[in-house]
């Protein structure tokens, strides 16, 4: 039987199994992060301020969701993360 000299065992795998979801600083286009939750874009591209005006039943949806789905609630939404005076 054969050691890894990596400090690995022989059956374990070289590389992580994971996947990790690689967000670039400057990409904070709502367009641009469809699959992400609007709470973390928020926190992440947004100022704070928008919290008080956002639709809460909406932190957890994409922003695919938020954008495609035909409530009032969600064009507010789409409306808030689009919008300049928000921006970080």
């Amino acid at each position: 039987m054969a050691t890894a000299t990596t400090g690995q065992s022989a059956g374990e795998p070289r590389h992580s199994t994971t996947t990790a979801v690689v967000i670039a600083a400057d990409a904070c286009v709502a367009n641009e992060n469809l699959g992400e939750i609007a709470t973390n874009f928020i926190s992440r591209c947004r100022m704070g301020s928008i919290r008080q005006e956002f639709p809460g039943q909406h932190y957890g949806d994409t922003l695919e969701y938020i954008k495609g789905c035909g409530e009032r609630s969600c064009k507010t939404a789409w409306k808030l993360l689009n919008d300049n005076r928000f921006k970080k």
